[in-house]
């Protein structure tokens, strides 16, 4: 692949997940790791009472994540909430991982 075309297509690509959040890009991104299950990631519909959960759950993860990220970003000393352990566990977990990636990538560590 030649350097242009690799600049131009895998850059934007790369920042998809600190854009929209790990787990909408998993669904954007063809050939992505599948962060949803493989029946609903090979298009089987969820039955009726399943839909809003899943989705609830992948936006408070989001929400988390960016919280996390922006968190950690601003400054490399800062700590979670001491209200975390008291919201969801998918917006713990984005907490977690989105502070984690923003320490590695602008903390140096």
């Amino acid at each position: 692949m030649n350097r242009l075309l690799r600049t131009a297509v895998l850059t934007p690509l790369a920042a998809v997940p600190l854009l929209l959040g790990p787990a909408v890009a998993a669904r954007a991104l063809p050939g992505a790791p599948a962060a949803v299950p493989c029946a609903v990631a090979a298009g089987a519909r969820a039955a009726e009472g399943e839909g809003p959960a899943a989705s609830d759950g992948d936006a408070q993860y989001d929400k988390g994540f960016r919280k996390g990220f922006q968190a950690v970003k601003a400054d490399c000393g800062a700590k979670p909430p001491k209200d975390l352990g008291e919201l969801d566990p998918g917006y713990q977990r984005g907490y977690a991982n989105g502070a984690a990636l923003a320490a590695k990538t602008f903390c140096g560590g």
